[in-house]
């Protein structure tokens, strides 16, 4: 049983300093008294001792048994300190109540180890466990209401379990007869208590692995946020873009967006195109549809801002901004990782000339050949520009602007995408009132 013993506590004692060393690797910042990630590091690297310890017990005898007894103890009240400064800041007050404790038990354990007293420094041990495991629940509790985190929830199971293997283990000492002094070996034991140490020891080797996918996920989510606001920021500077260099208003983006995120939810609720309107295109949608004329970056301000209405030639110079805008943004979906919302503007600013009957610009595409998104956007744009006042027109009325989308149904647009706009056409005078120039 000793020679299992021994194994056992060095494997899981490999598996911990892996553990610790990774977890000292991770760490970016000084220790400061709410740094949780040092508590775990700590934590771990006490484990490992103690687990190490115990492994060498039959060569170095009791002085590595008061060792890896102090550290166990010690390892449970940084796992303390660790699930308490994830709810609120550590006082300086009980971080010294914790270091008293830990020099008070390891006095005590050194006491009793030195005196052979097997029975009194196991429970000793167990019942200091049962104590911090429950302290440890209640801010596992607290965490996991603030967050509902799996892995938070797995360790409260775990610790759980645990306070059941250490009472166990008080029990089972307890009726034990220690006065032959038959015990002196910590490993001259039953079968049971065998089976309850590995259990003990599987536990705390799930709990460490769940702190560590924990703040992985934390890490993980984090990194996914900076990058989203990095996003965020690249699409508010290409939409100042668009609307620097746009004779259209700010308002235009806001009925724009509204007009296209209206018509994809009634076509999901007319059961058309539903594997291509899902919440996240709806909402990729929503996001770039302000850059369908990102492309007039690239068109010359004599005709950009020309009040008359232009040349022939002139005209093929402006419908070369659904081009330049597709280069734009292709361009800059390298430094971007959203690839669905770059993908959607780029069809958005490549295709929203194009005509359902073939005659629009600049690939003259026809039918379901031009993606959708540019489809959903051809009709929000036209709509738009129709019940707009301009320099160079009037605006029209709603009832005649509904009119005309309805005439080109087949022909300029998407039929489905005009039957969208002929059921939301109360929602549409609405936003064009709420958000008028």
């Amino acid at each position: 049983m000793e020679f299992i013993n021994q194994i056992t506590y060095f494997a899981f004692a490999l598996i911990f300093l892996g553990l610790s060393i990774n977890s000292f690797h991770d760490l970016r910042t000084p220790f400061h008294l709410d740094s949780s990630q040092h508590y775990w590091a700590i934590s771990a690297f006490l484990i490992t001792i103690s687990f190490f310890a115990l492994s060498f017990y039959s060569i170095f005898g009791s002085i590595v048994l008061v060792l890896a007894n102090w550290a166990q103890m010690s390892a449970d009240i940084s796992l303390g300190l660790l699930f308490r400064s994830l709810n609120t800041k550590i006082r300086k007050n009980l971080l010294w109540a914790c270091l008293f404790i830990f020099l008070v038990l390891g006095a005590i354990t050194f006491y009793l180890v030195s005196k052979e007293l097997y029975v009194p420094r196991v429970v000793l041990i167990c019942t200091v466990a049962v104590v911090l495991c429950l302290w440890q629940i209640y801010e596992q509790l607290i965490r996991y209401k603030e967050e509902k985190s799996i892995y938070i929830a797995f360790i409260l199971l775990m610790t759980m379990a645990q306070i059941i293997l250490w009472l166990y283990r008080i029990w089972g000492i307890s009726q034990l007869d220690d006065d032959a002094g038959q015990y002196k070996n910590i490993f001259d034991e039953h079968s049971s208590e065998f089976i309850v140490r590995l259990l003990l020891v599987v536990s705390y080797t799930l709990v460490f692995i769940a702190i560590s996918n924990y703040y992985y996920e934390k890490l993980w989510k984090f990194e996914k946020k900076l990058r989203r606001d990095r996003e965020d920021h690249m699409f508010v500077a290409l939409n100042s873009l668009a609307l620097v260099r746009d004779n259209e208003t700010g308002q235009h983006i806001i009925r724009t967006q509204r007009y296209v995120e209206i018509l994809s939810k009634r076509l999901v609720l007319m059961g058309l195109y539903i594997d291509q309107l899902n919440p996240n295109k709806i909402n990729a949608l929503f996001k770039t549809a302000p850059l369908h004329d990102i492309g007039k970056v690239g068109i010359p301000d004599k005709i950009l801002l020309k009040p008359d209405k232009l040349t022939a030639d002139e005209w093929e110079i402006m419908k070369t901004h659904t081009s330049l805008g597709e280069a734009v943004l292709k361009a800059a979906k390298s430094s971007l990782s959203n690839d669905e919302e770059l993908d959607c503007a780029i069809k958005i600013a490549g295709g929203h000339h194009e005509r359902w009957d073939g005659t629009g610009y600049p690939r003259g595409l026809s039918g379901e050949a031009i993606p959708l998104e540019a489809r959903i956007m051809a009709l929000a744009d036209m709509y738009d520009a129709l019940v707009s006042q301009r320099v160079y027109k009037q605006k029209w009325s709603f009832g005649d602007a509904a009119q005309e989308i309805e005439a080109k149904k087949g022909t300029h647009f998407d039929p489905a995408v005009v039957e969208a706009f002929i059921a939301e056409k109360v929602a549409f005078e609405k936003i064009a009132k709420q958000y008028k120039d």
